[in-house]
């Protein structure tokens, strides 16, 4: 074969080889578009490609419909730089990721972290394989890192951290604590990979001394036409295409079936970049009625601390993350 697609895990695509390799390009579109490359229930994908690019070829494959590009930072670890221990808040435990969190009637679970423990292939078997770390604070699980699809000394790292936990050094902790692990059990790297624009994850690789290595780019797609707009909506925003971005996600919320709830949040932001103070506000209390609870007050915001009505929006985004 000159080239391949492979599925995994629902989403996660992989498209490699040879471009325009004959009518591979087609019959690969009609494949997806049928549901017959990947599973029947899939709302969206997420794709890797080598060549990046696909040689220019992935309009042919999804017929017009480009996926949307979003550029991705991969740092890797081989030494640890961090002292968790030193820097760790008073009341937080942090602790292995195991099936005894599951038991703990004490101890709240993000469903999140639920998935991950039923879907690891080992917590107890032979050899070392998937892993991770918690922190708790007073009942709950407030952040975690994991490592995961570990092969020839490898694993890849993913984190998070509850929205009304954050910025208090618990995902810098579990990260530190997770990769510390991984070293001294034998892994010789850990890589993690972070969108350019997420910040946190930024600050939190450059903090822990991780080493950037190639950037690289994905690309996403939803089957739903409506939620695809949104998810180019995003990267207009990223760009810092701010009027497109806005136009496009005004388009999407007028449809009769809206994208989902983030698209909200995110002609908050475009709007807030255009200095469309009232129709910032009204979007991000929209979000909030919506359920949207991942919400932080970053400096795009601060054009609407004097705005009426912001106080009333901190309160009720505070009330919802403590729902949450």
């Amino acid at each position: 074969p000159r080239a391949g697609f492979v599925n995994h895990n629902d989403a996660w695509c992989f498209l490699a080889g040879e471009p325009a390799a004959g009518t591979f390009n087609q019959d690969l579109g009609q494949a997806i578009f049928d549901r017959r490359a990947v599973p029947p229930d899939s709302r969206s994908l997420i794709l890797t490609c080598q060549p990046e690019d696909w040689g220019g070829h992935l309009p042919t494959i999804f017929a017009g419909r480009v996926p949307v590009p979003m550029q991705r930072r991969h740092y890797v670890c081989s030494e640890v730089q961090f002292d968790w221990r030193a820097g760790l808040a008073e009341g937080v435990n942090v602790r292995p990721v195991e099936e005894g969190l599951l038991r703990d009637r004490n101890l709240r679970v993000p469903d999140d972290v639920v998935e991950i423990i039923r879907n690891w292939r080992s917590l107890s078997g032979p050899g070392f394989q998937d892993y991770g770390f918690v922190a708790v604070l007073g009942d709950e699980v407030a952040s975690w890192a994991t490592v995961d699809a570990i092969a020839g000394g490898v694993g890849d790292l993913g984190f998070f951290t509850q929205p009304r936990y954050r910025r208090r050094g618990l995902g810098t902790a579990v990260t530190a604590a997770a990769l510390e692990h991984g070293l001294d059990q034998g892994l010789a790297a850990v890589n993690w990979t972070c969108a350019e624009d997420n910040v946190a994850s930024v600050r939190t690789a450059e903090k822990l001394g991780l080493q950037r290595q190639a950037d690289y780019t994905l690309y996403t797609f939803a089957f739903d036409e409506v939620e695809h707009m949104a998810m180019l909506a995003y990267h207009y925003l990223v760009e810092g295409q701010h009027l497109e971005a806005a136009e496009m996600l005004e388009e999407a919320l007028s449809r009769p079936e809206p994208p989902p709830i983030w698209a909200r949040y995110d002609a908050a932001r475009a709007r807030a970049a255009l200095g469309d103070l009232a129709r910032a506000l009204e979007h991000l209390n929209a979000a909030v009625d919506g359920g949207w609870t991942e919400f932080e007050d970053t400096e795009e915001f601060e054009v609407l601390h004097d705005e009426p009505g912001w106080g009333d929006l901190l309160r009720r985004i505070r009330q919802r993350q403590g729902q949450s």
